[in-house]
């Protein structure tokens, strides 16, 4: 029995031009991937997170929001190529595409902060490596209990510091530590 192949006709050109055209539609796709991550999910699908975006889109009533659904799989080697260590999140088959997402261009990536703040007792260190002006990302720590605390860490240059956030599912995030950016060197 053969297996039908999901990428027949799917050109890599036109994929880059989509994403070159489009990067909000990648972002949302990490903040999604990194938020049910986030929420304990082991494994989650490219294509479920596809829908969500779109759900999320007609709820603003941005109206028609055309996506192609063939795109979810590459989004999802991005993702992996981006946080090695979430490798696995999505499980993929191997496939001709893996060389293309490897032909866009890379993020630049700005200098590694270290976060050193106390929480619950705790000194939590955090070492973090931003790929944008603003920028978010989810960390979880283990308070030495073996329980997990999962933080969310704001990255923007435009009011020129990071804020840590308590992570909640219930989006009553607490801020718990705060610092200015050092300077470039």
């Amino acid at each position: 029995m053969s297996q039908l192949n999901l990428f027949e006709g799917i050109d890599n050109k036109e994929f880059i031009e989509y994403h070159k055209t489009n990067p909000h539609l990648y972002e949302a796709f990490k903040e999604i991937a990194l938020k049910s991550k986030a929420m304990g999910f082991a494994h989650y699908g490219a294509n479920g997170i596809f829908e969500i975006i779109r759900w999320k889109t007609a709820e603003k009533g941005d109206g028609e929001f055309k996506i192609n659904n063939n795109f979810a799989p590459l989004f999802a080697r991005l993702f992996d190529n981006e946080f090695p260590e979430h490798k696995g999140f999505f499980r993929m088959r191997r496939s001709k595409f893996s060389q293309y997402t490897e032909a866009l261009p890379k993020k630049k990536y700005f200098q590694d902060y270290e976060l050193v703040f106390p929480y619950a007792g705790n000194l939590v260190i955090l070492k973090i490596t931003p790929g944008e002006s603003d920028w978010w990302t989810t960390v979880n720590v283990s308070d030495g209990n073996g329980n997990q605390i999962y933080f969310d860490v704001h990255y923007c240059e435009n009011y020129n510091q990071i804020c840590v956030y308590r992570h909640s599912k219930q989006r009553t995030n607490e801020l718990v530590f705060q610092t200015p950016i050092k300077p470039k060197q």
